[in-house]
């Protein structure tokens, strides 16, 4: 079909679509790729990602004080592993401006289990969730409400529930992602459409 406006009344050539569209075919194969052309692949978990394997981590501007978590908050993503289950893997960690453990969060997968991994507060919790393998993009969130009740949710489904008060994660401690403080148990992995929300618990049940 001749493209829109290309054919004049005088009888000029008709363009091929050929000419006018630069086609792109993306074929699956079941393993995180890049597509440098910008093609979105569906309208859920678009956009852009971060490859953190071996690559180190990203740590936020620690003085901010839109990152003292005090209340409730809830901390997101996308996230695929690209290894098996072997070490501890770090998705997010929060700590106050002085502490290695007694004030600190850190949110991600457990190296014995390839369960959610969650140390709250010099508590290295151990929850019972689903397993996350190797080669499957998931959503994850962590949320706390104003109860003092820590969720965990994996693709929308409450997998763990956590009452714990005293929390108070001050605003120049550090945030990381992709690593802890300290600069160990790296995501082996890819991140995808971070959101941090403080002062809201966006997810109190399945979604």
């Amino acid at each position: 079909q001749a493209a829109a406006g290309t054919a004049a009344a005088g009888g000029a050539g008709a363009l091929n679509v050929e000419d006018v569209f630069s086609t792109y075919l993306y074929e699956g194969n079941g393993s995180a790729n890049v597509i440098d052309n910008g093609i979105n692949r569906g309208q859920s978990n678009d956009g852009g990602s971060v490859d953190f394997a071996n690559s180190g981590s990203l740590q936020v501007t620690p003085s901010d004080a839109s990152l003292a978590f005090t209340g409730a908050f809830t901390w997101e993503a996308f996230v695929f592993f690209k290894t098996g289950i072997a070490t501890n893997e770090t998705i997010f960690e929060k700590t106050n401006a002085s502490d290695t453990s007694s004030q600190r969060l850190i949110f991600g997968r457990d190296g014995g289990d390839g369960k959610f991994r969650l140390w709250i507060t010099g508590t290295d919790v151990n929850p019972n969730t689903s397993v996350m393998n190797a080669g499957t993009w998931y959503h994850v969130a962590l949320t706390k409400d104003g109860s003092n009740d820590f969720r965990l949710f994996i693709n929308g489904n409450l997998e763990f529930t956590y009452n714990k008060s005293g929390v108070s994660l001050s605003d120049n401690g550090i945030f990381t992602i992709g690593q802890n403080r300290d600069g160990a148990e790296s995501m082996q992995g890819i991140i995808s459409n971070v959101r941090i929300v403080n002062g809201t618990a966006l997810y109190t049940s399945s979604f």
